[in-house]
């Protein structure tokens, strides 16, 4: 899966898989911005079910477990 290829998004709907986004933000990022983010999702059956974003520059991230924020920058929030 690409953003740059076509891909049928039948053949992932059945399935378990990491979705990774290594450079979200290509542009911000090669021009020395600060505006991009590395995406990681763990989708089943077509829907996220934990994932984390983590944002290099400011060292900051935050991982959910379905729609529940887990951890904030170390810190941990209650389910």
């Amino acid at each position: 899966m690409s953003e740059e290829n076509n891909f049928s998004a039948s053949k992932y709907l059945e399935n378990l898989y990491w979705l990774i986004s290594p450079i979200d933000g290509t542009k911000s990022y090669l021009s020395g911005g600060e505006q991009f983010t590395v995406n990681i999702s763990l989708i089943r059956n077509g829907f996220p079910i934990m994932g984390m974003i983590a944002h290099p520059p400011t060292k900051k991230h935050l991982v959910f477990k379905r729609d529940k924020l887990i951890i904030l920058n170390k810190n941990s929030f209650k389910k």
